[in-house]
């Protein structure tokens, strides 16, 4: 007789993402993308906002400043690069990481180039959504493209290769 241990020590470990998977409506994978890319930049700014309060809270100041600061926006990008990630993969993105690695340093760049100065402006709550949306449409854009050239070159070598062994 199989007890429950035995049953939970067999099931599949990607058993929540499946069953997320299984919650998701089908959607076009450009529009997944951009959802997802959205959702993770609402997500980063919200956690931005709690860092910064935390540090209000602690040390008096909007700033952690040094070692403590950078940690914290190490740990945001980090959540932020795996919650887009398992987001996409439960949309059945091909490549969900590279894409997801992609966007995030793209807004991650474009942000410190450009908006650093303004990050503490309430428009950075609109702003870095919208941003990382489209930064996710580009990336994932990218990273289909280089998946549909490697199997194009591969289809080619493949049948390069058969030409080779029938002469």
């Amino acid at each position: 007789m199989e007890t429950p241990a035995d049953s939970a020590a067999e099931a599949p470990t990607d058993a929540p993402a499946e069953a997320l998977v299984a919650r998701l409506p089908a959607i076009p994978q450009l529009l997944a993308a951009v959802l997802t890319g959205a959702l993770a930049g609402l997500v980063t700014v919200l956690l931005a906002l709690g860092a910064r309060e935390g540090c209000q809270s602690v040390r008096g100041t909007e700033s952690c400043g040094g070692g403590l600061g950078l940690l914290a926006v190490v740990a945001i990008l980090v959540i932020e690069l795996l919650l887009a990630a398992s987001l996409l993969k439960a949309w059945r993105i091909s490549d969900p990481f590279s894409t997801s690695f992609l966007g995030v340093g793209l807004v991650t760049t474009i942000a410190m180039l450009f908006f650093l100065g303004n990050i503490d402006s309430p428009w950075m709550l609109l702003v870095i959504p919208v941003l990382t949306a489209v930064m996710f449409a580009l990336s994932w854009r990218v990273t289909v493209y280089i998946d549909d050239r490697d199997e194009r070159r591969a289809s080619v070598e493949e049948e390069w290769a058969d030409e080779e062994s029938n002469a």
